[in-house]
């Protein structure tokens, strides 16, 4: 049982005490935010899917861009999130319009609703750069007339099909759950504009969970983690929880063990009752040994890795959702 090495990762969900760390390989929809410049001037932000009316999916709630380089034998996890009120949330603050000088200002921070620190590498120190804003789109007029520019936007960014675009600087570490100070952002917008459309991305620097640098969550036994798409962890008492991705490619795999194949943004239970000492994960299965030295495995098994006994022709695939009994030797 050498071959399961217990790992410690960042701490599970909310309802049990804890919130799932990011799965880092992807990146949620952009967050829009709508200015309104009425009596009473405005500025709300929700996820795209939120904006035009409807619940975001799944597919919308998760991350899907990752940049990473090697230091030192540590990973530096550079990545851009999206996800309003899922991974982050943009709180716009005061407001104000100046009819004189055709100015539209609003104060801006960046809550981290993670359960790690951003704009650090190693939990502690703040990354170059450290966490900033970028407009994934121009401002849009959607009300009356005019073009809308912004105005004092402190940095540039390039990242993947995101090209030379605007956005606004937070240099300092924001603590999980917490807030950075607000900035001042400053729109050129003339009187004839009712209302404006936006859209933007967050881009941090997130500690790579791999490398030693989260502490073992007080409740659990063991945690298995790494740069897959799903986590699993032991809590006291032996249960057996995972969450995040159930896929690979688009492809259910069932390597969260509960009998389903969809995603879980909080931590299932893996199926059979067992009782957990220690796990196991790869990016398309997951392995865990018992109370009574059973090793069981849940996944996809295309080359017989679950030890069960399954020949498997070339190029053949099985998904198991629940637990497999691998085979004494």
């Amino acid at each position: 049982m050498g071959t399961l090495a217990t790992l410690v990762a960042c701490e599970p969900d909310k309802r049990l005490g804890l919130r799932p760390p990011v799965p880092l390989q992807h990146v949620a929809s952009a967050v829009v935010c709508t200015i309104g410049r009425g009596a009473s001037p405005a500025v709300a932000c929700a996820t795209s899917a939120t904006a035009r009316g409807s619940t975001p999916a799944v597919a919308e709630r998760t991350l899907r861009s990752q940049m990473a380089t090697r230091t030192a034998g540590r990973m530096r996890n550079a990545i851009v999130i999206g996800g309003q009120d899922v991974f982050i949330r943009l709180e716009p603050g005061a407001v104000a319009y100046n009819n004189a000088t055709q100015k539209f200002t609003v104060t801006m921070a960046v809550r981290n609703l993670l359960a790690q620190p951003l704009g650090t590498a190693d939990l502690a120190n703040l990354a170059p750069g450290g966490t900033g804003v970028f407009f994934d789109s121009d401002p849009v007029v959607t009300g009356g007339a005019g073009v809308v520019a912004i105005d004092n936007s402190d940095t540039s960014v390039t990242i993947g099909a995101h090209s030379n675009r605007p956005g606004f600087k937070y240099p300092e570490v924001i603590q999980a759950a917490g807030a950075s100070a607000p900035r001042t952002w400053q729109f050129s917008m003339p009187t004839t504009v009712v209302a404006v459309e936006f859209t933007a991305l967050v881009f941090t620097t997130l500690a790579d969970e791999g490398a030693g640098a989260f502490a073992q969550p007080a409740g659990w036994l063991a945690m298995a983690n790494g740069n897959g798409n799903h986590r699993c962890g032991i809590r006291a008492g032996g249960t057996l929880y995972c969450w995040q991705s159930n896929t690979w490619w688009q492809s259910g795999l069932g390597q969260l063990g509960a009998g389903r194949l969809s995603y879980a943004l909080d931590p299932v239970t893996v199926a059979g009752g067992h009782t957990f000492l220690r796990l196991a994960r790869s990016d398309t299965h997951t392995c865990g040994l018992d109370n009574a030295n059973n090793i069981w495995c849940w996944g996809t098994d295309d080359f017989g890795q679950f030890g069960d006994g399954v020949v498997l022709a070339e190029g053949d695939r099985n998904v198991f959702a629940t637990p497999r009994k691998v085979l004494r030797p």
